[in-house]
């Protein structure tokens, strides 16, 4: 039978010990309130009673997100994945995740990620003065600290880079160190600032983006063994879908949405739309009545159309249609909005492509690698 993978981005809580430069939960990092038990409940059931109603298998991966998340006490996490073992049954799997900024790490929640089998993404720029305590001292040697504990107990995990003014012109020094501990990571975009100023010192233009990107490539591209490096990674494998003249499907979000944001108040939306915007949340998963469809309200209609219509301006006539799905343009926040509408202009995404294109050639790249 068929399968399909969903996320489902929890906000369990917005507290957290950090006060990171970028982060766009600024204003709430103070507030202690959490999602209580009985309110995951009705989150579960109301997931669950849409998903199981598919033709196809369904796995669930939850990924409970901040604030830091590792700040709740582990009886939390516990009791959620009870919860999750009563409710999820027949064509609904589940699978659980963690972002953590991994400077909370003690026995007992090294057991909970062992007992709960739980993904663990660790955030670090390696940068000193971006990631830091509400004091202002840095937070870097702490976190280093314990991915060495996460190592020492044969824990797997994955780490994310913030592409920022600080990082720029030190895409070695962070390839090198992830290379070295054969980690997998990404390398994200800066998210939408909570307040006006909050990024002045730190934003970086498409330009810059893309030709860090492209250092990025030819880092991994110059690996005989390679470790994971999202989005770069994808975009190799896009360029190879070409040369193999090999197409994918492409991206639906009407068919298929395959990431879902719930808030700490249950409301929930779509990972590519405005974050905390009412005008684009579908609903709330506590408090609508469990018949209402996930996918029925009219701010779900209104993002829909603007993802497709990025896709139409964007993609119809671009050489790598058919073999890169749209996502990027349609979901993730890479490149600059240029109207009121949220039309985006594909430029970092299509001008990596170009560049690894560039690299692979230079290079004489022979597809088929090795993973490390």
């Amino acid at each position: 039978m068929e399968s399909r993978k969903v996320d489902i981005v929890i906000k369990v809580s917005k507290y957290c010990n950090l006060r990171c430069t970028y982060c766009y939960e600024f204003p709430d990092l103070g507030n202690k309130h959490k999602m209580s038990t009985q309110d995951f409940a009705a989150i579960a059931r109301n997931i669950y009673n849409y998903y199981q109603k598919c033709d196809f298998n369904v796995c669930i991966n939850f990924i409970w997100h901040g604030g830091e998340p590792l700040l709740v006490h582990p009886d939390f996490y516990y009791e959620m994945f009870e919860i999750q073992k009563k409710i999820f049954c027949t064509h609904v799997t589940c699978t659980n995740t963690m972002q953590t900024n991994l400077t909370v790490l003690d026995e007992a929640r090294i057991q909970l990620i062992k007992d709960l089998d739980l993904r663990i993404g660790v955030s670090i720029d390696l940068v000193d003065s971006v990631r830091v305590y509400k004091s202002g001292k840095e937070s870097q040697s702490k976190v280093l600290k314990n991915m060495d504990i996460l190592h020492e107990h044969g824990i797997h995990f994955g780490c994310i880079v913030v592409l920022n003014k600080n990082t720029l012109g030190r895409e070695k020094e962070v390839f090198d160190f992830f290379y070295s501990t054969k980690t997998s990571f990404s390398v994200l975009p800066l998210f939408p600032a909570a307040f006006d100023t909050q990024l002045d010192e730190i934003a970086v233009s498409n330009s810059e983006i893309i030709q860090s990107l492209r250092k990025f490539a030819q880092l991994y591209n110059a690996c005989e063994k390679k470790i994971g490096i999202s989005p770069i990674t994808d975009f190799f494998s896009i360029i190879e879908s070409m040369e193999k003249k090999d197409p994918v499907e492409f991206y639906d979000k009407e068919e298929w949405c395959p990431v879902i944001l719930v808030n700490t108040n249950g409301d929930y939306q779509g990972y590519g739309d405005p974050y905390g915007s009412s005008e684009y949340i579908y609903g709330n998963l506590i408090h609508d009545t469990f018949d209402q469809p996930m996918f029925g309200s009219q701010n779900y209609s209104k993002s829909l159309r603007e993802a497709k219509k990025r896709i139409a301006y964007n993609c119809v006539n671009c050489k790598y249609f058919g073999y890169c799905d749209g996502y990027y343009i349609a979901e993730v926040q890479y490149d600059n909005v240029t109207n009121s509408s949220l039309i985006k202009i594909c430029e970092v995404t299509k001008m990596t492509l170009t560049n690894i294109e560039e690299i692979i050639v230079e290079s004489q790249f022979i597809t088929g690698v090795d993973y490390l």
